[in-house]
Order: C-alpha cells, then structure tokens, then sequence
C-alpha cells in the first residue's frame, strides 16, 4: 500500500476498527472516528483504495451508488499528516462489507498424501494421516449472494471481498486508481490449496497460475488420468 500511509498517535483505535470492519463487525456505538489518525502519500497521486476497507469520497460514491444500503461508509476526520511527504487533502471513509455464508465446500473420496510431508511430521513428532478427504471444489450459493454487489465471504480466515461482474466493470470504467481485480475462481483455487496443502494434498492444483502457486508431484498411484477425472466441471 505504498500510495496511501496512515500514522496513529496513542492512544487510538483505529487499526482495531479496520480490523473489525474486514470482519464484517457493526461499527462501534457511537464511534465517528475522530482519533488523532494522520494520512499521507509518498507519491503526488494517492491510491484511491486501501486495502478492501478504506476508500476515497470518489469510490465512496459509486459504491454507495450502485449497492445502496448493502453496505455502510463511515467517514474518517484525519489529519494531513505534516511528516509525510504529500498530507493527504480527499476525504476517506472507512467501507463496511457484509459477510455471507455463500460457499459450498464439496469433498471427496480420500486420497493419499504426500509421503514427503508425512516423512516431514514425523521428524517433530507429528503424525499425519495416509489418507485424507480432499476439498475438490467451491462452489457460490446463488441465492444467498442474489441482493449483493458486493461481500464478503463467510466460513474462511481471509474472509475476501467478491464484486459483481457489473460492479466490475463499472469500476474498471471508473479507472479507479490501484484498485485490482482477481478472477473468483482463482481465489477460490487459492483457498482450496490452503486448505488441501496442510493434509498433504497439495497437488490437487487446478486453476492457479504459476505467480500464486504450483502443484506439488502426486503419489506414484495416482495418475493425470485420475486427477482429471475428479476435477469438477463447471
């Protein structure tokens, strides 16, 4: 996040309040966030977006534009951060996401795992299992997701931001600057080897490209003709 930096003096809460907002908590009673925050930019031209939880007024607009009150903007009352290089003059607001319980986890027959990893437990004393049910897919629950343009996703750690393809492009048209986009597939491939590669079946890798991950070698008994036999087909 090199375009858009944030200093707190104590005592504040405001880092504990962005936490709490990527967990999809209610703001705080009564908050308005008028800590002694400071932002600043190392580069004349700030980054529209911090992280999936701030937002400039111009992304506030269109985001309360196009999802309405399915989500919520708290405004920040920061300072211009004078140690900074470029204080910080926009508006910002703190960008509350809700989270769903939206996915479909679908698991299969046990598969063997890698003997390189059981090998690798056994060394600390840990014993891994020969076997284990591997996640084979992730699937959205259309009906759950139907009312919102934008979410988070429940039952997982990262708990990610997911758009609509219309918001997408919506927002791509918007050039809002250094927001990015990843394709919900690949992010869900993400949290499939997450959860895969710690019972050692880390070469059950579908659709990741080499930059986010590779698979590892399977088990001599299991074959391409296998693996691709259980891939799921969308």
């Amino acid at each position: 996040m090199a375009g858009l930096h944030f200093r707190f003096d104590p005592p504040a809460t405001f880092n504990e309040i962005c936490i709490d907002v990527r967990e999809s908590k209610p703001f705080p009673e009564g908050y308005e966030c008028r800590e002694p925050v400071f932002i600043s930019s190392p580069k004349p031209r700030f980054y529209e977006v911090y992280n999936d939880t701030i937002v400039c007024q111009r992304v506030a607009d269109l985001l309360e534009k196009e999802c309405g009150n399915t989500i919520r903007l708290m405004p920040i009352h920061y300072t211009p951060d004078p140690q900074g290089k470029y204080p910080a003059t926009d508006k910002y607001y703190l960008l509350w996401t809700p989270t769903l319980d939206c996915l479909e986890l679908v698991y299969g027959d046990p598969l063997p795992t890698s003997k390189f990893l059981r090998e690798d437990a056994a060394r600390y004393g840990e014993i891994m299992p020969e076997t284990e049910r591997p996640l084979l897919d992730i699937r959205l629950k259309t009906d759950v997701i139907a009312d919102y343009p934008m979410f988070r996703i429940g039952g997982i750690a990262a708990r990610p931001v997911l758009i609509t393809h219309q918001l997408m492009k919506i927002c791509k048209s918007a050039k809002i600057y250094r927001m990015s986009y990843r394709p919900y597939r690949e992010q869900f491939e993400s949290i499939r080897h997450s959860i895969n590669s710690p019972k050692g079946l880390n070469y059950l890798l579908y659709n990741l490209p080499p930059i986010c991950g590779w698979s590892a070698f399977p088990p001599p008994e299991i074959s391409r003709e296998f693996l691709e036999s259980i891939r799921p087909k969308d």
